[in-house]
């Protein structure tokens, strides 16, 4: 029940309702204010934000670790494993760069992996060192999204 209620609901029900009013808080007011060309340039610029095939867990972290496997040779034994070798460091900043792509919160990504989330920061700061092999693993699992809708 929304506090100060005296067991009564709130305009939107009851937090055993599945809204609570933290979650109310945070959605109301998502207006933008300013005139039309003001509007649409708030709106062109968030779109920019968004990343083109960034979609929210398409493929499940697993996959993401075959697909780094596909291109560089490191399974997803490797990549949550010890070793420190320069070819499995370079696949997990892959992963993490990836994983990130799809929407991965780095506490998940360290969480596979096997590691703290400082060393997924490392990893995702590698970006431009890693921008060709990246493009070959998001081919790949692009590939794959295909197949998916195809079968």
């Amino acid at each position: 029940m929304l506090p100060g209620s005296g067991g009564q609901t709130g305009p939107f029900g009851t937090e055993e309702e599945g809204i609570s009013k933290r979650e109310l808080e945070k959605t109301v007011d998502q207006r933008i204010l300013g005139d039309d060309e003001f509007v649409g340039k708030v709106l062109d610029k968030g779109q920019e934000k968004i990343l083109p095939g960034k979609r929210q867990h398409e493929f499940k972290l697993e996959e993401i670790a075959g697909g780094i496997q596909e291109v560089c040779g490191i399974g997803g034994e490797e990549l949550r494993g010890k070793g420190r070798s320069p070819e499995t460091m370079r696949a997990r900043g892959l992963f993490s760069l990836i994983a990130r792509e799809y929407g991965y919160k780095g506490v998940d990504i360290g969480k596979f992996l096997g590691r703290d989330s400082g060393s997924i920061t490392k990893y995702s700061n590698r970006r431009e060192e890693l921008e060709e092999t990246l493009k070959r693993v998001l081919s790949v699992l692009d590939d794959r999204s295909k197949f998916k809708i195809q079968v």
